[in-house]
């Protein structure tokens, strides 16, 4: 697996504003997190994976290690 950081300016979870999912559901830790295990290659995050990332940043995350099915995936996740 290839770390991979997320090189963005990572907003405070108070400053990014969700409309996917209602506020007690919003998730905001007082650590940066990691991710081990984001299958970000899967079709399913097509249309919106800056949306998906820009919800892990505001939620924290600050390190994925983007996972594959396959060499294929995994080539992918690079």
């Amino acid at each position: 697996m290839v770390p991979l950081q997320i090189e963005r300016e990572i907003p405070l979870a108070s400053d990014y504003t969700d409309d996917f999912l209602p506020d007690a559901l919003q998730f905001r830790p007082s650590a940066p997190l990691v991710d081990i295990g984001a299958n970000l290659t899967h079709e399913s995050f097509g249309r919106d994976l800056e949306a998906v990332i820009r919800r892990a940043q505001a939620a924290q995350v600050t390190t994925m290690i983007v996972t594959g099915t396959d060499i294929e995936h995994a080539e992918q996740g690079v």
